[in-house]
């Protein structure tokens, strides 16, 4: 007779292991569940009168065949349930194109002659000094002023501390706010942008902005695009 106990063990791991769709697992059960039927007929048939089969035996072996078949079933929804979350969440994101949005970070893409951060300036700030720096951590521009305590947003043109003119990339921010007797501020600094495009392609989506890419988790405000 076909080992039942291995063509079991077999499917259950390929089950509970996640590296296998639960077809290839249905295959195998259905396999040595035919093969199993075939034999136990066959047995039947040409059995030993005195010498019958242990019914004890062949009824715990079915059992065995219908749970293994209700684990199949139970991972068969979870999966459809899995894709479809999944295509739900693809869906969803559809609706931040063309959204301005807030991401934590401090680093983000000049394009277009255009750079944009958001802030939030502690109250009681006197003097705000920002500082930007390439991908090669060379500062590249800087510039001091006062600001509104509250939200605001800080953009950059590409326009260097010399005059000429960035190169397209990715460049950091960074915020030093201090009070009026010279004693730092913590600032948040944010990523500011339009949402331009979706990354579908991996098990979650991310939104583009500029060709800098944000994790939906990461993002912290959104608002209309005007």
């Amino acid at each position: 007779m076909v080992d039942i106990a291995a063509a079991i063990a077999t499917a259950k791991q390929t089950i509970n292991s996640g590296s296998s769709s639960s077809v290839t697992g249905a295959q195998t059960v259905d396999e040595n569940f035919d093969t199993f039927l075939s034999l136990l007929t066959t047995q039947l048939q040409n059995q030993d009168p005195t010498k019958p089969l242990d019914t004890n035996e062949m009824t715990q072996q079915l059992i065995q065949y219908s749970e293994v078949e209700q684990l199949l079933q139970s991972n068969k929804k979870l999966e459809a349930l899995l894709s479809l979350s999944a295509a739900n969440a693809s869906l969803s994101v559809i609706g931040y194109m063309g959204k301005e949005i807030n991401s934590a970070g401090n680093t983000t893409m000049l394009a277009n002659g255009s750079a944009n951060w958001g802030l939030n300036i502690p109250a009681g700030s006197e003097n705000v000094t920002y500082v930007i720096k390439d991908a090669n951590g060379d500062e590249v521009f800087s510039s001091e002023g006062a600001l509104t305590a509250g939200d605001g947003s800080f953009s950059w043109d590409g326009t260097t501390s010399t005059g000429s003119t960035a190169a397209s990339g990715n460049y950091t921010l960074t915020v030093t706010a201090r009070d009026a007797a010279e004693n730092p501020i913590p600032v948040n600094v944010s990523v500011r942008g339009i949402v331009d495009g979706v990354d579908m392609s991996g098990d979650i989506p991310i939104l583009l902005v500029n060709g800098t890419r944000f994790s939906v988790d990461d993002i912290s405000e959104i608002r209309t695009s005007s």
